[in-house]
C-alpha cells in the first residue's frame, strides 16, 4: 500500500506534464513499432524464400528425395538387430526376371533424355516384370491391376509423345561439364535411395512371424 502511494506521488508530476501517456515510455509508439516489426518479418521471410526456394520443379524434387533419404537412413544407423543374409533356396527364374526388370528400369532412365520412345518401351518391360512378380507370388488381382495400369500409362504416354517437341541431342561444350556433374549427383542419390528401399524391404520380410 505504501509503495503504491509513493509511486503515485513520484509519477504525478509526469502525468501533469504529459497526461494520458505511459510514464517513461513517451517516445515509443506502439503502432510504429508494430509496423516496423511486421516489415522486418516480411523482409526476412522474402529473403529466406529467395535463398532456399525456387520455381523450378527439379530442385524441389531433389530436396524432397534427399530429405527423405536422410530421415530414412538415420534410424538405420542406430539399428542393431540386423538379420543374417541367408543365400539359400534361390529361385533362378525369379532372379532372372528381376534382373531383366532392373535392366529395363535402368535403361528407361538412361534413354529418357533423348530417346523417349525407347525409354517408354523399356518402362513397359519393367512394368511387365512387376506384373509377373505379383503373379509369381500368387497375387493375380494385383497382377491384373498392375497390367491394366501399365497399359493405360503406356497409351497416355504415347499420346503425350505425339505433342512433345523433339529433343536436340547436341549440347554446348560449356554445359557438358555441369551436366555430367548433375547426372552423377542424381545417379548417386538414386542409388542410395534404391539401396535404402532394398534394405527396408529386406528387414521387413526377414522379421520373425
Amino acid at each position: 500500500m505504501g509503495g503504491g502511494v509513493l509511486l503515485a506521488l513520484v509519477l504525478r508530476p509526469l502525468q501533469r506534464r504529459k497526461p494520458g501517456q505511459t510514464p517513461l515510455l513517451y517516445r515509443i509508439d506502439g503502432r510504429i513499432f508494430f509496423d516496423f516489426l511486421m516489415n522486418l518479418l516480411d523482409t526476412v521471410a522474402y529473403q529466406a524464400i529467395n535463398l532456399f526456394s525456387t520455381k523450378r520443379l527439379q530442385p524441389q524434387v531433389l530436396w524432397i528425395v534427399v530429405i527423405t533419404v536422410v530421415v530414412t537412413i538415420l534410424p538405420l544407423l542406430l539399428f542393431e538387430a540386423w538379420p543374417q543374409l541367408v543365400m539359400r533356396n534361390i529361385d533362378l527364374p525369379f532372379t532372372l526376371l528381376w534382373i531383366i526388370g532392373s535392366c529395363c528400369a535402368v535403361g528407361a532412365a538412361y534413354q529418357a533424355k533423348y530417346n523417349r520412345f525407347r525409354s517408354l518401351v523399356l518402362l513397359g518391360g519393367a512394368g511387365l516384370c512387376s506384373s509377373l512378380t505379383y503373379l509369381w507370388l500368387s497375387a493375380p488381382d494385383l497382377a491384373l491391376t498392375q497390367l491394366v495400369v501399365e497399359m493405360v500409362t503406356t497409351i497416355l504416354l504415347l499420346l503425350g509423345l505425339r505433342w512433345l517437341p523433339r529433343r536436340m541431342s547436341t549440347e554446348p561444350p560449356s554445359d557438358r561439364g555441369r551436366a555430367l556433374v548433375r547426372r552423377l549427383r542424381d545417379m548417386t542419390i538414386a542409388v542410395i535411395a534404391g539401396l535404402g528401399m532394398s534394405v527396408l524391404t529386406y528387414l521387413q520380410l526377414s522379421r520373425p512371424a
